[in-house]
């Protein structure tokens, strides 16, 4: 059995910024479901105490602002901030360090996160606008 992405090599490589719950759930749901087209890569996280550790065997690199150098030696095609509890400020600074290095920008709905995030998430809501992103 292969599916549509995996035959044709359509996989997306993303970096998941936030290592908690919803970005760990988000991780193992991507890996078990390869049909999404979406393959998680690698954590960033604001906590210094994840940074180096793996998580459904994917590494915590380091903060968000450590994203920027990360593009410059590694592919990736999306980023998805799943920080549903992250300040507007936080989500601006993240936002624009992203907009500089024009990767494409995913935010999860921190509405359907807060709710789900602790049960096996079965599906998920991403935006690319970049107002919801930054609020």
């Amino acid at each position: 059995y292969f599916d549509k992405n995996s035959a044709t090599g359509n996989e997306k490589l993303v970096a998941i910024i936030g290592a908690g719950d919803v970005g760990a759930s988000l991780a193992r749901d991507l890996l078990m479901r390869r049909g999404r087209g979406l393959t998680p890569k690698v954590f960033f996280d604001d906590d210094r105490t994840k940074w180096g550790t793996t998580i459904h065997g994917i590494t915590v690199q380091g903060s968000p602002e450590t994203l920027p150098d990360y593009l410059h030696r590694h592919k990736l095609d999306e980023v998805i901030i799943a920080m549903p509890s992250a300040a507007g400020r936080r989500m601006r600074v993240i936002v624009g360090l992203l907009n500089q290095n024009r990767p494409t920008l995913l935010c999860f709905s921190s509405n359907i996160a807060i709710g789900q995030a602790g049960s096996r998430l079965r599906s998920w809501a991403f935006t690319k606008d970049p107002a919801f992103c930054g609020s």
